[in-house]
């Protein structure tokens, strides 16, 4: 457990230097997948920022088996 938080903590300062298109999307696919689970869909579109700074999103989706439950559109975040 302890080295799984390490990682992702020495893990974070890379994210903030991501710069390029497919680092930003890769990004997305990892927080899409991180916060979707059994039956819970998230789907994130036009993120932009990093981690540890302001970060924002153009919309967030969350789904299950019945449908879209919260949409989210134009999302600041301020970490």
């Amino acid at each position: 457990m302890r080295f799984a938080i390490a990682l992702a903590l020495g893990l974070m300062p890379l994210a903030a230097v991501a710069d390029s298109a497919s680092d930003k999307d890769y990004l997305t696919t990892w927080l899409q997948d991180s916060l979707s689970g059994a039956g819970r869909v998230v789907t994130i579109e036009g993120f932009e920022g990093a981690l540890s700074t302001q970060s924002s999103l153009s919309q967030l989706t969350i789904a299950d088996a019945q449908g879209v439950w919260l949409t989210l559109k134009d999302v600041k975040l301020d970490w």
